[in-house]
């Protein structure tokens, strides 16, 4: 599968009813050369269907990852599905803003899209759960599926933490259990909030270019391998994730080494505040 120079949008989704919305709205076509898993895409977005479970989910994500090694850590790795929550209303649709594996107790914490516009939906942020088996107890107020924590804790091998997401749309809760929930009606839940989804990753996908545009810019002076371009731009990423000013660094270091050493210093400290 052919890799583009610009940032794509690689989808993990469980299953093909929920995949099937997402399918129809970017015009993907069944890549026949994969066999291990049914693979969608266009020139710039991937789908892969991995099936129900943390580990189909983190095995998918890697099969996904590794059909485009190079390009990989420059698009968006999302993660799209139905999940569970003891109050919420059917069919609204949640940002994971944490996510925990049950099994090993691991969480992981996907940032949020920087700023606000009237003129777009924003996204709620909820915690979510991953759970081997289904539940109907929401011992939890928070999110619950199957699938998040394991494609999340394997997205972080191709992509940084600002360009991995997982939305879900709720399709069961206490008054409505997941035992009555058909494959249409997940069809249906995710159809009705693709468009939302859709406007959010278009925005994310400009801020992504907007800093990379900037980090060109601002380190253009002093030659980089491309490894090396790779370090610098996750330490500067980081380091506007914390709101902390690296021009300062950028202009008085003499090549790469030093670059990297006084960013990866700056970014200690900051990570050691309180």
């Amino acid at each position: 599968m052919g890799c583009n120079q610009e940032p794509g949008i690689n989808f993990v989704v469980a299953h093909s009813h929920e995949a099937r919305p997402i399918i129809d709205y970017y015009q993907l076509a069944k890549d026949m050369r994969h066999t291990g898993f049914n693979l969608y895409k266009n020139q710039q977005t991937r789908l892969i269907i991995s099936g129900q479970g943390r580990m189909n989910a983190a095995a998918a994500t890697a099969y996904l990852g590794g059909t485009c090694a190079l390009n990989a850590v420059s698009g968006l790795w999302v993660n799209v599905g139905v999940a569970g929550h003891a109050d919420y209303s059917i069919g609204s649709l949640w940002r994971a803003n944490k996510i925990t594996d049950e099994f090993s107790g691991r969480s992981n914490y996907p940032l949020a899209l920087n700023g606000t516009n009237r003129n777009h939906r924003q996204i709620d942020g909820c915690a979510l759960m991953t759970v081997d088996l289904p539940t109907s107890t929401y011992a939890q107020r928070c999110l619950y599926d199957m699938e998040a924590a394991g494609f999340f804790q394997t997205a972080l091998r191709f992509a940084t933490v600002e360009t991995i997401a997982s939305f879900k749309v709720v399709s069961d809760n206490i008054e409505n259990p997941p035992g009555e929930i058909d494959k249409r009606s997940m069809a249906n839940l995710v159809n009705s909030q693709i468009g939302v989804i859709a406007e959010y990753l278009h925005r994310l996908k400009d801020i992504i270019n907007i800093n990379k545009k900037k980090q060109i810019i601002d380190i253009k002076r002093i030659k980089l391998t491309y490894s090396q371009q790779q370090i610098v731009n996750d330490l500067i990423t980081c380091l506007d994730i914390h709101k902390s000013d690296y021009t300062g660094i950028v202009s008085q270091s003499k090549d790469a080494r030093q670059l990297i050493d006084s960013l990866s210093d700056k970014l200690k400290r900051i990570e050691l505040l309180p």
